[in-house]
């Protein structure tokens, strides 16, 4: 993936001389003392210390490319996401699959973004996987955590980052990229997702590349119904949905195979969970 947002804690050490009576112990350094928050013990105790993952949210920008404007998440919308990205993401692949799992395969650092990012070519992207150890969300701001269609979106993306992180590390059958191999284009963006089902894909964005159409297959087998799911490869047409299906075939056994993920079964733990929090 292209271009990442690291967010770093400064924390200013003071040396400071001492006189005769000063017992600096062996180090001979002061002890330093840093201020933590309540938000700050919650992201610790819920994140850090049983899956070593940490979460930023404090902004200092020192690493965002020049040609984006960015903006830090607003501390208020903190943990209500966070709260969303355990109940969502972390605890159901811990309670599918298990707590060995997602201490091992989830990414170490998640850092959040309270604006869009927005590339030259009109489309906007909404999350960043870097080689299985971080993922960057980005519009953090803008999700309402009561809004069906964006927060379903919102983990989509999530769910879609995350998969990145999986094929990553275990690849799929190369033979999935030949079940469309003539669909896959740059212009993505200028196809319609109906259009793009026609041609055996879920989204257009999953025309990019089978990397992202591999990873949007699993996305959507996750975050649609499976009534929505059926009513796509109906929209699809006959030949599209042929192809998707053929495409959802392979998928359910590379996560079967791989990874021991039943992908109906999280789907519908992670469903029952979304209408908990839509109600």
């Amino acid at each position: 993936m292209e271009k990442y947002i690291v967010l770093l804690i400064f924390i200013t050490v003071v040396f400071t001389s001492c006189n005769k009576e000063e017992d600096l112990g062996e180090s001979g350094l002061l002890p330093i003392n840093v201020e933590t928050s309540a938000l700050d013990d919650y992201l610790k105790t819920t994140f850090t210390d049983p899956y070593n993952m940490v979460v930023d949210y404090k902004w200092a920008g020192t690493e965002v490319n020049i040609d984006k404007t960015l903006l830090p998440v607003k501390i208020e919308r903190v943990k209500p996401y966070c709260d969303l990205l355990y109940t969502l993401w972390v605890e159901p692949y811990k309670l599918h699959v298990s707590d060995e799992f997602v201490k091992k395969y989830i990414p170490k650092q998640v850092v959040l973004v309270g604006s869009g990012y927005y590339n030259t070519d009109g489309t906007q992207t909404y999350g960043i996987a870097e080689a299985g150890r971080k993922v960057t969300l980005f519009a953090i701001n803008h999700i309402d955590i009561k809004d069906k269609v964006m927060l379903r979106a919102a983990f989509s993306t999530l769910h879609h980052e995350f998969a990145h992180i999986l094929h990553q590390t275990k690849n799929y059958n190369p033979s999935y990229k030949t079940i469309t191999p003539d669909g896959y284009t740059s212009a993505w963006n200028g196809v319609s997702d109906i259009k793009a089902m026609q041609k055996g894909f879920v989204t257009a964005y999953a025309m990019e590349s089978p990397d992202e159409d591999f990873v949007e297959m699993i996305a959507h087998l996750i975050i649609w119904t499976p009534s929505e799911w059926n009513a796509m490869i109906k929209a699809a047409g006959k030949e599209g949905g042929a192809l998707i299906k053929i495409k959802e075939a392979k998928v359910v056994k590379y996560l079967s195979q791989k990874w021991n993920i039943n992908i109906y079964e999280l789907r519908d733990l992670i469903q029952q969970r979304l209408n908990e929090i839509l109600k």
